[in-house]
């Protein structure tokens, strides 16, 4: 199990730019905010690699700028509550480890699904999968419409409530 504080716990959310990751980020805002908690940000950044002749990326691209961009946009289009303290980060290396280690201490961690389907996650990975299988505490994985059981939005709230 992990180490989190049941006093002002921490829900830790990875971003990517994605409407199912700012999903993540409203539910963990919403948690946050139920429990009295606060949220960490996280949007993992790496150096693309290439295999073969693939032409590289501009010159003047920074993808540490571009995941500190996207943690700005993406707080800028939510409402965080009153009381609630969000800190965030732009970390270098694979988004799926990076939250797996997050979740040493965390209350729970949020990702978004962007529904890539089972053939393309068995082949590729998904950073929610990995997560989800790994973590050291609970994993809610975001989908943008109502599944299953949490159709109905009190239902949702109530099963969110007793995790």
């Amino acid at each position: 199990m992990n180490e989190y504080s049941a006093v002002n716990p921490e829900i830790v959310v990875g971003i990517d730019g994605s409407p199912e990751a700012l999903g993540a980020l409203r539910e963990a805002l919403r948690l946050a905010d139920a429990l009295d908690g606060k949220v960490r940000v996280i949007c993992a950044w790496a150096w693309p690699v290439g295999q073969g002749f693939v032409a590289g990326p501009p010159i003047n691209w920074n993808p540490e700028s571009d995941a500190l961009e996207i943690l700005a946009t993406s707080l800028r289009k939510v409402e965080v509550p009153a009381g609630v303290e969000v800190t965030t980060e732009a970390v270098y290396g694979d988004a799926a480890e990076i939250l797996i280690e997050a979740s040493q201490r965390a209350y729970m961690v949020l990702t978004g699904s962007t529904g890539a389907g089972m053939a393309r996650a068995l082949f590729l990975g998904s950073v929610s999968t990995r997560v989800a299988q790994r973590a050291a505490c609970p994993v809610l994985v975001w989908r943008p419409s109502a599944v299953g059981l949490a159709a109905d939005s009190a239902l949702r709230e109530e099963l969110a409530l007793n995790l």
